[in-house]
């Protein structure tokens, strides 16, 4: 709840006095803790109830917590932000009041919460599981005050949904929510709503789940409890529309409004759902960091949030080690996790699964016998086939792991059949990429290229009709396995050109996932409605199609063809709205990979198999193949050993080197890289290439440029930086945006007629997983989304700012600004990957418009002058600086 104080009743004074009224409160409060909050607002509690104020004041504000005209015993919680009070508190005490030192107060009344004991017995018997009896209970009950109307409304709603019936469950949680609007029960009608969200949610209805958010939005400005709850629905709603990005920001929202407020449950809960989704990301560190966290926390809780705890943490182990990543052995998570299962929290098909993923542990860790128990015992505990293709997937690769290729290769094929009866592109490129492997170990090399061919192409379908493919459970990382395969056996052939763009089309489709991620967090609302439309029906139809195909075995042969050729009428119509939908994000279909320019060389390091990663040279005429093994480079020298010295002959015929920075060498700085007792880039001038192209149409030159100066007014080597640029600029006229000129809007209209955009301020990247790289305006900031929804965007841009070129770790290749102004169809950023001292960044912005304002033309050497100025100097901040190209 959110309030600012009225002006309270003045203090009585002599007959002659004129009362003069107390100052309002200053800062606003929120509270957490009622048993339920009415209009007023006024705050109902029982007796002993812990009560959680949050007040936006800044460190050593003065404020005092009383209640019935006596100090209130209460913990202070200084925060980054406000600080936190929790007190105890009784309905019997009338009010709880803030005090500022001025004398200013905030009042919030309390009275007694008071409930029906049918109502109270009837959340019993549904606790302990006796839904039946809960609902004859309420149903054989006469309610008389409108309040327990509403709220038998509300259980009987939520037991319908604990029983699966989402349609009765939206139906009445839309009458109690209507029904608590007209008792001016706020928190119990927000409730309702954030519950009829997560129904719409299971029923794949995400902008119905958001609609159900807003229609509760005058009582969740009231309701703090439930405005922190809102985001994690908002979340939900956001994942279910593949927003990934978006469903991470909403989390974070929630986080932050959870934090304040004390609410640790839902903080666990919000914790466990980003996690998860960063597992799909790819961004293991922190998914890992959380869960395991988590899971090693003590203090008593319910058994079966215990045991989809220890669930979600062995995944997340599996899929880190999946993707080639270090993590712990799932197996004693598992193993709790199972024991739970089969005492306290009973759940036969949440324990096949668990049994299924102990099968998976036990692949990796080369446990054949431990792998088909697990799989018989996963078979026997399941009774919907759910995992039926990944029963077929694990016993294909059993065989493989025992030395029978034939056995496994049956196996797959039997896989890609189930998927193609689901339309699960997911399923058919693990079907594939298993056949490879089988065909393969059988010496069949034609028809392991032949199907890894197969399996990029439905990793190229897929990726197209979804910014994070729909069905998916393996994370992003683990994706460019059949790749990897690819290029290996390309490489075995003897075809170097073609593994060179196999491994370039693996890093462009991821490159383009992420860029359609972003671009969907930022569609406009009518753009955004027809894509949740259309993910909504695609996800249900598929889960309808799943379901269906696990019956394919009862049916005749005839039969069996007709069901199949219904289905596949169905997905291509499914499929159709879909692109549609996509076309607003303005993606291509393909990757569009541009030849490399003459007299150039770009390098290339991929990752193969196990250990080993594959480094190519290629230039216009031909293709170089080395390969190294990762734990040789261990240091820069180690790198340019790799890197460039086998390459030496087609470097010193090059004019130029573009980079494409894959994995883990995003982190590296190539240009750096010593060659012949120097810097690559002092002998070459060097590149970062997306090679993912540009949707963007080209636009007629403008001739202007855009300066924008220390937005937020405390850098002033900013202002020197942009008063030298705006001198070099001079014959353009630039627009001049600084301080408190440089706001959003003002910024993002000037970029539109901008062919140079020059930015001296501030740069901000979140932690290793928040995406949300960003540039401070004065009143705002422009992310990387903002910059893909540009119509237009500036040929050369220069982002003189510590950290505006570094991405988020993890994640399939992301993109920070700068890499979001290329892809948005800038044709150089000059941007820095790390902290930069505003001096050095002047002295280098200098040297870059010192003989004449860069082009996009000249704006890579010039680069290379400026950082060897740098170097000349002293200076090591040049290493910070990259040209990124398309």
């Amino acid at each position: 709840m959110k309030s600012r104080a009225r002006l309270l009743s003045a203090v009585l004074l002599a007959a002659c006095a004129e009362p003069s009224p107390p100052p309002p409160f200053s800062f606003s409060v929120e509270v957490a803790g009622c048993a339920a909050l009415l209009e007023g607002p006024r705050c109902e509690v029982v007796p002993g109830q812990r009560l959680s104020l949050w007040v936006d004041a800044p460190k050593g504000a003065a404020l005092e917590l009383s209640a019935a005209g006596r100090r209130l015993e209460a913990v202070a919680r200084p925060l980054e932000r406000g600080v936190a009070f929790t007190a105890t508190v009784d309905p019997g005490l009338g009010a709880v009041e803030l005090t500022e030192a001025s004398g200013a107060r905030w009042s919030l009344v309390l009275g007694r919460f008071v409930e029906a004991p049918a109502l109270v017995e009837a959340r019993r018997l549904k606790a302990s599981g006796a839904r039946d009896a809960a609902a004859t209970l309420l149903d054989t009950t006469r309610f008389d005050a409108p309040r327990d109307q509403a709220r038998a409304m509300s259980l009987r709603a939520r037991l319908a949904l604990a029983a699966g019936d989402l349609d009765a469950a939206i139906v009445q949680l839309g009458r109690a929510q209507a029904m608590h609007r007209a008792a001016h029960a706020r928190s119990d009608e927000a409730n309702d709503a954030l519950v009829r969200a997560f129904a719409h949610v299971e029923r794949h209805e995400p902008a119905e789940a958001r609609r159900a958010v807003e229609s509760a939005s005058d009582a969740l400005s009231l309701y703090a409890e439930g405005a922190a709850q809102a985001g994690y629905y908002l979340g939900l709603a956001a994942s279910a529309e593949a927003d990934a990005r978006g469903a991470l920001r909403h989390f974070s929202d929630s986080e932050e409004r959870a934090t304040r407020l004390g609410l640790q449950r839902q903080l666990d809960a919000l914790e466990q759902v980003s996690a998860l989704l960063r597992v799909q990301l790819g961004d293991f560190a922190a998914a890992l960091e959380r869960l395991e966290r988590l899971s090693a926390q003590q203090g008593p809780a319910p058994v079966c949030d215990r045991a989809s705890l220890l669930v979600n943490v062995a995944w997340a182990r599996l899929s880190a080690r999946e993707a080639g990543q270090a993590a712990a052995d799932a197996v004693p998570a598992l193993q709790e996790a199972l024991t739970l299962f089969e005492s306290g929290c009973p759940n036969a098909n949440e324990a096949a699964n668990a049994t299924l993923d102990l099968a998976l542990a036990a692949l990796q860790r080369g446990d054949l016998d431990g792998v088909a128990a697990a799989l018989k015992a996963s078979r026997r505990g399941q009774t919907v086939g759910r995992l039926a293709s990944w029963w077929v997937d694990v016993e294909g690769r059993l065989e493989l792991a025992r030395g029978h290729p034939a056995e496994a290769l049956k196996q797959f094929k039997r896989l890609e059949s189930l998927a193609l009866a689901s339309a699960s592109s997911e399923a058919a490129w693990r079907g594939l990429t298993g056949q490879a492997e089988a065909l393969s170990a059988a010496g069949d090399r034609a028809g392991a290229l032949a199907a890894l061919a197969r399996a990029e192409r439905e990793l190229d379908s897929e990726g197209a009709r979804a910014p994070l493919p729909v069905g998916l459970r393996a994370s992003l990382d683990a994706r460019d396995r059949s790749a990897r395969q690819r290029v290996e056996l390309l490489l075995d052939a003897g075809r170097p050109a073609e593994a060179f763009e196999a491994a370039r089309h693996a890093r462009a489709r991821a490159l383009r996932w992420e860029r359609s991620a972003e671009r969907l967090a930022a569609l406009e609302p009518g753009a955004r409605a027809r894509w949740a439309v259309a993910v909504s029906a695609y996800t249900a139809a598929r889960d309808g199609l799943d379901r269906a195909a696990t019956d394919d075995w009862k049916l005749p042969a005839a039969r069996l063809a007709a069901a199949r050729r219904d289905r596949a009428a169905t997905i291509a119509a499914l499929e159709r709205a879909l692109d549609e939908a996509l076309a607003a994000l303005g993606e291509p279909a393909t990757p569009h990979l541009a030849a490399v320019p003459a007299g150039e060389v770009w390098l290339l390091a991929f990752p193969a198999a196990g250990d080993r990663w594959v480094a190519f040279a290629a230039s216009s005429g031909s293709v170089s193949a080395r390969s190294f093994t990762a734990s040789s480079v261990a240091d820069e020298q180690g790198w340019a050993a790799a890197l460039l010295e086998p390459f030496e002959r087609e470097l010193s015929a090059a004019t130029q080197v573009g980079v494409l920075a894959y994995g883990r060498v995003r982190e590296l700085e190539v240009h750096a890289l010593p060659l012949h007792g120097a810097p690559l880039l002092h002998a070459l001038p060097v590149h970062y290439v997306l090679d993912v192209g540009s949707s963007a149409e080209p636009a007629a030159p403008t001739r202007g440029a855009l300066v924008v100066a220390d937005p937020r007014g405390d850098l002033p080597f900013a202002r020197l930086e942009a008063a030298g640029v705006s001198q070099a600029l001079r014959e353009s006229a630039p627009l001049v945006l600084s301080g408190r000129a440089a706001s959003a809007p003002a910024v993002r209209e000037a970029l539109g007629r901008s062919d140079l955009f020059h930015y001296a301020g501030h740069g901000s990247v979140g932690d290793s997983s928040a995406w949300d790289a960003r540039l401070p305006l004065a009143d705002g900031q422009l992310t990387a989304a903002d910059v893909l929804a540009l119509p237009r965007v500036p040929e050369l841009v220069v982002l003189s700012g510590c950290d505006t070129a570094r991405a988020a770790r993890g994640g399939a290749e992301p993109l920070g600004l700068a890499q979001a102004f290329v892809a948005a169809g800038a044709r150089v950023v000059i941007a820095s990957t790390g902290t930069v001292a505003d001096a050095a960044a002047l002295r280098l912005v200098s040297s870059l418009y010192a003989d004449a304002a860069p082009t996009p033309e000249t704006a890579v050497r010039a680069l290379q002058r400026a950082a060897d100025a740098d170097r000349d100097a002293g200076g090591r901040d040049w290493r910070a600086f990259r040209a990124f190209t398309p």
